[in-house]
């Protein structure tokens, strides 16, 4: 909404999901036709964004980035905006970002129940991904576990259920709603550091707004200095283009 209401000029939207009843309290232009029909995420966003007449191009891809044609069409963008709620996918559009040098603004929320009823926390959070930055994964957004165990889920169902129950597989059960103001909250957090890296109108310096984070509950706002490169696996990504480990996995995946 943000982006095609900026005139972006060019977007390239990435779901796999069609909308259902529980997602008409969150996500915009959505309509309770469009979850009666099972109409894809990306199609309702594209077919709002053209009637804004703002001379947006849409492009959008009914799948996720385990494959190989969402992959090569985010090569092609200049700014990554991350809107995931998995290991996986944060974990690809890291890889992407590294190994294509494309900014990738992350964007995340997090509700914790307080067990009676109510939330014990409310955040919203937008994290600034470079070449040189210290990545997400050394951040503790995600962990290799998480990543690996999405993985199961999706190759191996039997297998991945069976590590669940034996308790081999940590994490991977996690399912945390979102609600639309502190989305909206989180979008615009992302958007304006955007905005902020192509103005530079901010009077501290841009590093020092590496993870921004709105607590709700607490009320209150807190940016996080970005520390630079940390030593992650991310290295040996880090400019390699068609050569990443990623891309080849992607086009091995796309011919069998």
């Amino acid at each position: 909404e943000l982006l095609a209401r900026n005139c972006i000029g060019s977007l390239v939207l990435i779901d796999p999901d069609v909308v259902e009843e529980k997602n008409l309290n969150r996500i915009m232009n959505t309509k309770k036709s469009d979850a009666e029909k099972g109409v894809s995420k990306v199609e309702v966003l594209k077919q709002a964004i053209e009637k804004m007449g703002m001379n947006v191009n849409v492009e959008i891809y009914k799948s996720d980035t385990y494959d190989r044609d969402p992959i090569e069409a985010l090569v092609d963008c200049d700014i990554i905006f991350g809107c995931v709620d998995s290991a996986a996918g944060r974990y690809h559009l890291e890889c992407v970002s590294k190994a294509y040098f494309i900014p990738y603004f992350d964007v995340g929320v997090y509700l914790e129940s307080d067990g009676k009823g109510g939330i014990s926390q409310a955040n919203a959070v937008s994290r600034y991904i470079h070449p040189d930055s210290c990545s997400l994964l050394n951040r503790g957004v995600y962990t290799s576990e998480q990543v690996t165990a999405e993985r199961l889920k999706r190759d191996n169902v039997e297998y991945y259920e069976k590590q669940i129950q034996e308790g081999y597989v940590k994490g991977a059960e996690e399912d945390q709603p979102a609600v639309m103001s502190v989305n909206m909250q989180a979008a615009c957090l992302a958007f304006n550091d955007f905005l902020a890296r192509l103005h530079s109108f901010r009077l501290d310096d841009n590093s020092k707004f590496g993870t921004q984070t709105f607590q709700l509950v607490q009320g209150c706002y807190l940016n996080e200095e970005d520390e630079g490169d940390d030593g992650s696996i991310f290295e040996k990504y880090l400019g390699t283009g068609e050569e990443s480990l990623l891309i080849q996995n992607l086009k091995r995946r796309k011919k069998s």
